[in-house]
C-alpha cells in the first residue's frame, strides 16, 4: 500500500494569520527569492501552496516546505504551532507527489526554544536543533518517539472525527496502514526536518529582515537604481500578494526570470524594453527563417546584456540564439559577421569592473576566420570599428596562448584593415566619410600593437585624430562627439585599473579640451531638436492651419538638427512627423514625399537598426495615397508595408495599432469597390487572395465589423467621400489627373498614367504644395484664381525642366520635366532650383499680384522660411519614388487599362490652408 493514502488525514492549515505574521512570511519569501537569484539557484517558489513557503527544484529533484512563524513567545514540543507544523510536515512527507523528491521540512521562526519544563521536552528540541545536521542513532530514536506521539494523536483525532461517516472504510485502512509504518520510514522523516530559531525579538524581526532584503537587492546582477531600493521591495511584495490570491495554483509561482522582469521593469525605458525582449526570446529553441527585424532585436538585446547585465546569467540565452543565427543558412553574410562579433564578445564575458576578460574565445577559431575572411562585406564604414576591436581581442588572446591561432593570420588581417582605410582616405566620398576614416585610422593605432608603449600609441593616435578638427566646419553628418566619449571612457579605464601613465592621461585631456566645443554639438542639437518637437506637438494640439504651419516649421528645424550620425533615428521620426502634418494640411503629395524620404534614408543610412523605420514610411505613403483617392497605389503601398514589417520589424504582430489603422482604411477600399467602381471587382478579389491569411484569418474580426458598418450607411458614396480628399480610384485610366485645392485655387495635374510620369508629376505637385503651404504661412495674399488651373506634365528630353502657358488662358500650363533617377546632390540641387523657378513662374502667371510682388514673396520664402531645404529633403522625389516602386509592380494592376470613375469631377474639393 502507498503512503499517499495517509493524505486523507490532511487538514486545512491555512488558518488566518495576523497581519504582521503574514507580512513577515512575505518578506521571508522575498529574501529566499533574492538569494536564489543571486546564487543562480533554479528553484521555483510557490506562494501559500502546501505550506507557507514551498520551494521545488525540478532539476535536482528537491522539495522544501517551510513554516514561517513570527512570535513573541518561545517554542517547545508542547507548543500547538510546533505540533501542527509537524503534523502538516508528516502529511506532506507521505504525499505521493513528492515521494521521489529529496524532501525537507523547515520550521522557521524569529523566536527561540523554550526552557525545559515538565512535559515540554524543551531540551530535546534544543538538542535536535543543535545536532540536526549530524544526528546520532540515539537522538533520532528519542526524537522519533516524541514526534510519533504527536502524529499518533493527530491521526487518532482525525480518525475519531471521520469514523462515523467512514462507510467505505478508507479512514480505517489508512489508520491501519499508519500503525504499520516501519522504523526506517520514521527515521527518514525525522532526518528531513530542520529547525531555524533566529532568536530575534518580535519587534526587531521585520526591520532586520527588511534591511537584509535591501542589501540583497543591491547585490542583484541587474541594472538598478540604488536610491529606489524601497520601491523594489514594494513591487516584489505586491507581486507575492497578487500571486498568493490567484485561484489557479500554477499562477502562484515565483521564478528567477519573473524577478528579473520585475526589477528591469522599474528601470529605464531601455531596461523595460530589454525585459520584454528577454521574456520573448528566452523560450526560443530554434530560428526557422531569417528576418532582419528579429535578428537585430536579438543583436540589440545582446549588446544591452553585455554592457549592463554582466553576471546576470542571461548571456547563455543570447549565446544560444546567436549560434542559431550563425548556423542558419539563410543568414546573410553581413548579419552572420555581426552575430559572430557579438557572440565572441559575449563569450569573453568582459566586466567593466575588471581589467581582464573572464571568458575565452580559444575554441572559436573557425568563427574568427570566417569573420575576417569576409571583411569586405559590412553594412557601413562605421562597422570597421568592430573589426578593429575584435582583432585587438584576438591578438590579446594570442599573447596569452600563442597556440590559439596563427600569428601570420593576425598580421594579414591587420594589414587588410589598415590598407582599406588608407585606400579610402585617398578617395573619400565626402568630408563626413573622410572624418570617419581618420577616426578609424586613429583607432587602429590605439588598439593594435598591444605590446607597444602606451604613450607612443596615444601620441600617434591623437595626431591622426587632430586631422579631423579643421574639417569639422564642412561636415554634414559627422560629429566628433562619439570620439570624445570614447577617449573619456579610456581615461576612466586607466584611472580605474591604476594605470600609471600620467603623461598619457594628460595628452588625452589636452586633446579633449581642443575639441570640447565641437564635442558637445550632438548633445546640444539633440536637446534643441527635442524641444522643437515638443513645441510642435503643442501647436498641433491647438489646431488650425496657422498652428499646423508653426508645428511644421518646428519639425523641419528638428530634422535639420537631428541629421547627424548619432541621431539618425530622431531625423527619421521628424521626416514622418512632417509627412503627417503636410497630409493633415491637405498637401498629401508633400506628405507622401516625406514618407518616401524616410524610406529612402532608412535604406541608405547603412545602419540595419534603422530598417524597421521603413515600415513607418510605407504607412505614411499608404495613408497619403488613400486620402488622395489613389487607391490602386494605396493597395500596392499596403503590400509593401506588410512585407517590410515582416522583414524588418521584430515579431510583426498584427495587433499593432499602426497595422490595424492602416488595414481599416485598406478594407474600406476592398469592401466598397463593387459599389464605387465595379470594373475593378475582379482585381480586388485577386488582391484579397494575395493578402491570404492576413485578410481571411488575422483581420477577419475587423472585416466583419467594417462590412456591417458599411451596410448600415444610408449613402455609401457620401460616407467614402467623408474619409478622403478626392474621388476614389483616381489613379486609374490612360491619363491620370491629380486634383487638390489650396488657398482657394483648384489645381489639376494631367499626365500619362505610367511609372516615370507618376514620379515626375508627383514631384512637381509635392514641391508646389510645399510652396503653397509656405505662402499661406507668410500671410501674404497672392490672390489666386478659383481655377481650375490645369497643368499638363510630360517628360523632357533635356536636362532642365521648363514651363509655359498652353494657350492664351492663364489657367492652362505645360511643364516638361526630365527623369532624375540618381542620387547626385549636385544634379539634384540644380534640378530643384529650376523646379522652384518654374513654380514661381506659375504662381506669377496665375496670381493677381505683380511679378515684382511675387518675386519679393519668393525671396522671403527662400531666405526667411527656407523653402529650398523644405522642398528638397534627403533626396529627390523621383529617386525616392523609383527606388520604392518598380515598373513591374506599377504595371501589375493594369491600372491604365481601366476607365476613369464616373462623376469624378462632380466632387467639390475642400479648400485647405483657409483661415
Amino acid at each position: 500500500m502507498s503512503t499517499n493514502q495517509l493524505y486523507i488525514f490532511s487538514k486545512d492549515t491555512d488558518a488566518t494569520a495576523t497581519e504582521q505574521g503574514y507580512y513577515y512570511q512575505k518578506l521571508k519569501t522575498i529574501k529566499t527569492w533574492l538569494e536564489n537569484r543571486i546564487r543562480n539557484v533554479q528553484e521555483i517558489l510557490y506562494c501559500d501552496l502546501e505550506d507557507d513557503i514551498f520551494q521545488r527544484n525540478f532539476v535536482e529533484g528537491t522539495s522544501k516546505f517551510r513554516q514561517i512563524k513570527l512570535y513573541s513567545s518561545n517554542f517547545s514540543f508542547s507548543t500547538e504551532e510546533i505540533q501542527k507544523s509537524l503534523a502538516n510536515f508528516f502529511i506532506l512527507f507521505t504525499k505521493g507527489d513528492y515521494l521521489f523528491d529529496e524532501a525537507s521540512f523547515v520550521f522557521e521562526t524569529n523566536s527561540s526554544i523554550a526552557r525545559e519544563t515538565r512535559g515540554n521536552d524543551g531540551n530535546l528540541l534544543k538538542e535536535w536543533h543543535e545536532h540536526q545536521d549530524e544526528m546520532s542513532d540515539d537522538l533520532i530514536s528519542r526524537c522519533k518517539t516524541r514526534v510519533k506521539t504527536i502524529i499518533d494523536a493527530y491521526i487518532q483525532d482525525g480518525y475519531t472525527k471521520q469514523m462515523a461517516g467512514d462507510t467505505t472504510g478508507d479512514f480505517l485502512r489508512a489508520k491501519t496502514f499508519y500503525e504499520s509504518l516501519p522504523d526506517d520510514f520514521w527515521d527518514g522523516f525525522i532526518k528531513s526536518i530542520r529547525w531555524q530559531f533566529e532568536n530575534v525579538e518580535q519587534q526587531k524581526a521585520i526591520p532586520k529582515l527588511r534591511e537584509e532584503i535591501e542589501t540583497l537587492i543591491l547585490l542583484l546582477p541587474l541594472p538598478k537604481n540604488t536610491k529606489e531600493v524601497s520601491t523594489y521591495v514594494s513591487v516584489l511584495l505586491h507581486e507575492i500578494t497578487k500571486r498568493t490570491a490567484d485561484k489557479e495554483k500554477e499562477n502562484r509561482t515565483l521564478t528567477n526570470a519573473l524577478l528579473d522582469k520585475l526589477i528591469l521593469d522599474q528601470g529605464t525605458e531601455k531596461d523595460k524594453w530589454y525585459s520584454d525582449v528577454f521574456a520573448k526570446w528566452s523560450p526560443v529553441e530554434e530560428v526557422p527563417l531569417f528576418r532582419m527585424g528579429d535578428f537585430y532585436e536579438v543583436i540589440a538585446a545582446t549588446r544591452h546584456c553585455r554592457w549592463h547585465l554582466h553576471g546576470s546569467n542571461h548571456a547563455e540565452i543570447w549565446l544560444k540564439l546567436l549560434r542559431l543565427y550563425i548556423d542558419l543558412p539563410e543568414t546573410i553574410v553581413e548579419s552572420r559577421r555581426k552575430a559572430i562579433y557579438e557572440y565572441l564578445f559575449l563569450k569573453m564575458s568582459s566586466d567593466m569592473s575588471s581589467p581582464k576578460p573572464t571568458g575565452s574565445i580559444e575554441d572559436e577559431v573557425e568563427f574568427i576566420k570566417y569573420y575576417f575572411e569576409h571583411f569586405g562585406e559590412h553594412n557601413s564604414l562605421a562597422d570597421i570599428e568592430d573589426d578593429i576591436a575584435l582583432l585587438q581581442i584576438v591578438f590579446t588572446q594570442w599573447v596569452l596562448n600563442p597556440d590559439f591561432i596563427d600569428e601570420g593570420l593576425i598580421t594579414e588581417w591587420r594589414e587588410v584593415i589598415e590598407n582599406y582605410i588608407n585606400e579610402q582616405l585617398t578617395v573619400p566620398c565626402d568630408i563626413d566619410e573622410k572624418c570617419l576614416l581618420y577616426e578609424l585610422k586613429g583607432s587602429c593605432v590605439l588598439h593594435f600593437d598591444v605590446g607597444r608603449a602606451k604613450a607612443e600609441k596615444i601620441d600617434e593616435a591623437l595626431d591622426v585624430y587632430r586631422a579631423i578638427i579643421p574639417l569639422l566646419s564642412e561636415t554634414r553628418l559627422y560629429t566628433i562627439s562619439r570620439l570624445s566619449d570614447l577617449l573619456g571612457e579610456t581615461i576612466k579605464v586607466y584611472i580605474r585599473f591604476g594605470v600609471e601613465h600620467d603623461t598619457v592621461i594628460d595628452a588625452i585631456e589636452t586633446f579633449l579640451s581642443e575639441i570640447s566645443d565641437q564635442a558637445t554639438q550632438t548633445g546640444k542639437q539633440h536637446n534643441e531638436a527635442h524641444d522643437l518637437v515638443e513645441r510642435g506637438i503643442t501647436y498641433l494640439e491647438k489646431k488650425g492651419f496657422k498652428n499646423f504651419g508653426r508645428a511644421l516649421d518646428c519639425f523641419h528645424k528638428a530634422s535639420d538638427l537631428w541629421l547627424l550620425n548619432d541621431t539618425k533615428d530622431g531625423y527619421l521620426l521628424s521626416l514622418f512627423n512632417i509627412g503627417q502634418v503636410y497630409t493633415s494640411m491637405g498637401a498629401a503629395l508633400a506628405g507622401k514625399y516625406y514618407g518616401l524620404c524616410g524610406i529612402w534614408s532608412s535604406f541608405n543610412f547603412g545602419d540595419p537598426r534603422l530598417l524597421n523605420r521603413i515600415t513607418d514610411g510605407y504607412a505614411i505613403v499608404f495613408h497619403t495615397d488613400f486620402v488622395q483617392g489613389a487607391w490602386i497605389s494605396a493597395m500596392d503601398d499596403f503590400l509593401d508595408f506588410l512585407n517590410s514589417r515582416h522583414l524588418f520589424v521584430a515579431d510583426g504582430s498584427t495587433s499593432n495599432d499602426l497595422v490595424i489603422k492602416s488595414f481599416i482604411d485598406l478594407d474600406l477600399i476592398l469592401e466598397t469597390v463593387d459599389s464605387i467602381h465595379p470594373d475593378l471587382v475582379h482585381y480586388v478579389n485577386f488582391y484579397k487572395r494575395r493578402l491570404g491569411s492576413f485578410y481571411i484569418e488575422e483581420m477577419e474580426f475587423l472585416v466583419a465589423k467594417i462590412k456591417t458598418e458599411l451596410t448600415d450607411q444610408p449613402d455609401l458614396r457620401a460616407f467614402v467621400r467623408s474619409k478622403i480628399y478626392e474621388t476614389p480610384f483616381s489613379d486609374v485610366g490612360l491619363i491620370r489627373i491629380i486634383r487638390f485645392k489650396m488657398l482657394g485655387c483648384e489645381f489639376q495635374l494631367l499626365f500619362e498614367n505610367s511609372l516615370h510620369l507618376t514620379a515626375i508629376a508627383e514631384e512637381f505637385g509635392a514641391f508646389l504644395q510645399i510652396a503653397l503651404c509656405e505662402i499661406a504661412l507668410s500671410s501674404i495674399c497672392v490672390a489666386l484664381p478659383m481655377g481650375p488651373v490645369v497643368i499638363e506634365i510630360s517628360q523632357s528630353d533635356l536636362h532642365f525642366s521648363a514651363i509655359e502657358q498652353a494657350d492664351a488662358s492663364p489657367l492652362r500650363w505645360r511643364v516638361k520635366i526630365p527623369i532624375l533617377n540618381e542620387h547626385d546632390p549636385r544634379k539634384t540641387n540644380l534640378h530643384y532650383a529650376v523646379l522652384g523657378t518654374n513654380i514661381k513662374y506659375l504662381i506669377t502667371g496665375i496670381s493677381g499680384k505683380s511679378s515684382h510682388e511675387i518675386e519679393s514673396l519668393f525671396d522671403v520664402l527662400y531666405k526667411k522660411q527656407k523653402l529650398g531645404s523644405k522642398g528638397l529633403s534627403s533626396t529627390g522625389y523621383q529617386r525616392a519614388y523609383l527606388r520604392s516602386f518598380s515598373e513591374e509592380k506599377f504595371n501589375a494592376s493594369q491600372r491604365n487599362n481601366f476607365r476613369q470613375i464616373d462623376g469624378r469631377f462632380d466632387r467639390i474639393l475642400a479648400n485647405s490652408l483657409s483661415t
